[in-house]
């Protein structure tokens, strides 16, 4: 059977004899062995974001127009079967994070004239420059706040108030 590499690890530190039980029963074993791990994650960190970083292929600058025209006709496709069963459809436009605080809108300025679009100005205008919508580390993934703007918007459209 395969296990997560976290899996491996852990059962090569409990061979050794009496470290599963101390992992297990004591307290100060955990909080030892978890002291020194946030502390391994941490040079690690410092570590990889001073580290400099280059690419083998350049990376895109943005969408090409295909990609564009292929989400496009996608997006076009879902509100009709949306439609033609009666379902609302609404699009999220998630912005991508340009700073800690700053951001731009992910969806095409054109595109989308059919279907019901949450910009990303509606939602998060009020707080670019100011909060966090993403998470630091998250691979572009919104933080909490950026989960409750979106979700107070939709229950606001779909509630009709």
């Amino acid at each position: 059977m395969a296990h997560l590499p976290g899996v491996r690890i852990q059962n090569a530190i409990y061979s050794l004899p009496g470290v599963q039980w101390l992992g297990e029963n004591s307290y100060l074993y955990s909080l030892a062995f978890n002291g020194a791990w946030r502390y391994a994650q941490s040079l690690m960190a410092a570590r990889a974001s001073a580290a400099p970083v280059e690419y083998a292929v350049a990376l895109k600058t943005g969408p090409s127009p295909r990609e564009l025209s292929l989400a496009t006709a996608l997006v076009e496709r879902m509100r009709r079967f949306c439609a033609s069963r009666g379902m609302r459809f609404i699009v999220v436009d998630i912005p991508v994070p340009r700073g800690r605080y700053d951001w731009v809108p992910s969806a095409p300025e054109q595109g989308f004239s059919e279907a019901e679009l949450l910009t990303s100005a509606m939602l998060f205008g009020a707080y670019e420059g100011a909060a966090a919508l993403h998470l630091p580390r998250g691979h572009r993934h919104l933080s909490e706040l950026g989960h409750a703007l979106v979700a107070a918007e939709l229950g606001r459209r779909i509630a009709g108030r």
